[in-house]
This record gives C-alpha cells, sequence and structure tokens, in this order.
C-alpha cells in the first residue's frame, strides 16, 4: 500500500489547519504589520500632539502622558555638529548636489514620558522623506554613517526614560531627568533644488505625524 493511501485522510485533515493558519497570518499583516510601513500618516496644523498609545512603551502604573513638537524654525546652513554622527569629530556638511537645513523644535512633555524612539526629519513638496544624517560628508569628504541617535526627538546629555526590552520604562537616575520643556536641532540634507515644506515626526508603532515647516 502506498505512502499517500495510508496518509490520505492526515493529509486532507491539515488542508484547513492550513488555511486556518494563511487566514490568521495574513490578518496579523494586514492589521498589525502594514499600517506600520504603509501608514499616509495624519497632518495636522501648527504642531504635533503625541500620546503614550503612539509607542510600545508600558508605565507601571498606565500612566498617560502628552507630547507637543512645534517646528519654531527652519533655515539653510552650510554646516552641521558631528554629534549623533559617525564622522570624524569635525562640523558636516552636504554631500554634493545637496543642501543641509536646521530644523528647531519646540518639545513639551513630562519628563517621565519615553520618548526616545521618537524622530525628527523632514518632507518635500513631492512627498519624498528625507531623514537627518544622510548625504553629509566629514571635512575631508568621507560620507559619515550616521548614528542610531541621528534625528532624536531628545537632548544628547537628558534623553529621559528609556524602555527594556520587554517595554517597560525605566527611570532615570536623579538629577539627569529631560527638561519638561526644550528645543532640539535637526539637521537635514536634501537636495539643493528643493526647499523642504513638513516636518515628520515618527514613533515606534509607525505611527507618523507631519506639519508644515515655519513660513510654509
Amino acid at each position: 500500500m502506498s505512502w499517500w493511501r495510508v496518509n490520505r485522510w492526515g493529509l486532507i485533515l491539515v488542508l484547513p489547519l492550513l488555511a486556518a493558519a494563511l487566514a490568521a497570518g495574513s490578518f496579523r499583516l494586514v492589521t498589525l504589520y502594514l499600517p506600520w510601513f504603509a501608514s499616509p500618516g495624519t497632518h495636522v496644523e501648527g504642531a504635533v500632539t503625541v500620546t503614550t498609545d503612539s509607542s510600545f512603551v508600558v508605565y507601571p502604573d498606565g500612566e498617560e502622558y502628552t507630547a507637543r513638537f512645534t517646528p519654531l524654525d527652519i533655515v539653510p546652513v552650510s554646516s552641521a555638529p558631528d554629534d549623533a554622527y559617525l564622522g570624524d569629530g569635525s562640523d558636516l556638511a552636504a554631500a554634493p548636489g545637496a543642501r543641509l537645513w536646521r530644523l528647531t523644535t519646540q518639545v513639551e512633555a513630562d519628563p517621565a514620558m519615553s520618548l526616545v524612539e521618537c524622530r525628527i526629519s523632514l518632507l518635500g513638496p513631492d512627498g519624498t522623506h528625507y531623514v537627518a544624517g544622510l548625504a553629509q560628508t566629514t571635512s575631508d569628504g568621507s560620507v559619515v554613517v550616521p548614528a542610531l541617535s541621528a534625528g532624536s526627538c531628545v537632548p544628547t546629555g537628558t534623553p529621559g526614560p528609556y524602555s527594556d526590552l520587554d517595554g517597560r520604562v525605566q527611570p532615570v537616575e536623579e538629577g539627569e531627568e529631560r527638561p519638561a520643556t526644550y528645543t532640539i536641532d535637526t539637521y537635514v540634507a536634501v537636495p539643493s533644488t528643493v526647499v523642504p515644506d513638513r516636518v515628520r515626526v515618527d514613533m515606534s508603532m509607525g505611527g507618523h505625524w507631519t506639519v508644515d515647516t515655519p513660513g510654509a
């Protein structure tokens, strides 16, 4: 007796299970993963406001916080500090064919809210997304590698709380708390013919918000 004849009923019973598994995987893909990467984002007026629901961070008592990002100024500049990039320590310039823009954003958030996963970037009139750290060079013309902190929404020395691998928020040491209100400068290189017209704020769950640049 052939193997197929012996096991045919087992194979028949597996088919519904396989169909159910594929359906469950498709549901998860459509409802969970695709929105992270394909979300069109939300455009707002004046300032971006995000809540703790926009990240994976778990607070010990279910605390809810809100952060507000207000673009204050955006200007073209000749160089950027090497604070957040893996260069040679010298100021950075835009790569040939690009121009650097410095965006200054005011951030208002409870110091207990974790914002280390937040990133600020720029959009062009056609919707092209420009992130901090790309198309920048050192004094000798070498292209730098953006560090993980490129485009960060938090101050370098006082980033505030972060989360562990399980998403649980970890408090900071006393005296190292993030200010409740501060400004952050984001340096982004875009093609020299492009004038960015929107600011984009991203959080870890894939949602993002856009707001017009000052004067746009």
